[in-house]
């Protein structure tokens, strides 16, 4: 169901050759106009996913009602994708384009959940997790702004079915996944 002449490349990074956004949007860049000018057809659309390694989720804080700080709730990756914000639906909390792209989390890095995850996981929008990088050894706090729903799993904006290949990931915003 993807339209004609549909590309996807994957880059994927080492510890000898991490990939900043920064670096991300010069390739995308350079593979747009290099796909353009060898096809001699404009790209239409561009959209970059871009993930972490997997993350595990954790309660935050003593007085969690889903266990101690020590209950893995679930693994996950933060995932930011280009232009997402226009094909969800809102079912809980604010939406992603709520804020100026600008204005980045305070704090509490603000993440959005698929609603069948929150469901099986019974997380709620505003409440506080952290999310831990085992290999690295790092914590962040992390708020579920809100909860969300593919709009149309058939647009062509999607590479895969959403309600599949996101439905485990946390998704943040642009601006919060490069800081």
């Amino acid at each position: 169901g993807r339209p004609l002449f549909t590309a996807r490349v994957y880059v994927l990074p080492t510890s000898k050759f991490p990939l900043s956004l920064e670096h991300t949007r010069a390739l995308s860049a350079l593979i747009q106009d290099t796909l353009s000018t060898e096809l001699g057809l404009p790209v239409r659309t561009l959209t970059r996913q871009i993930e972490t390694t997997s993350v595990m989720l954790y309660p935050s804080g003593e007085d969690s009602p889903y266990g101690s700080q020590d209950t893995l709730l679930t693994d996950t990756n933060l995932v930011f994708l280009s232009g997402i914000a226009a094909h969800l639906t809102m079912v809980d909390g604010e939406s992603m384009g709520a804020r100026a792209p600008s204005t980045r989390s305070e704090a509490v890095l603000d993440v959005w959940m698929h609603t069948t995850v929150a469901d099986e996981l019974g997380v709620q929008a505003e409440e506080r997790y952290e999310v831990h990088d085992l290999r690295r050894g790092t914590a962040i706090p992390i708020r579920i702004a809100g909860t969300w729903r593919v709009t149309d799993p058939r647009d062509p904006y999607w590479q895969q079915n959403p309600n599949i290949n996101l439905r485990h990931l946390l998704l943040v915003r642009e601006v919060d996944y490069e800081a």
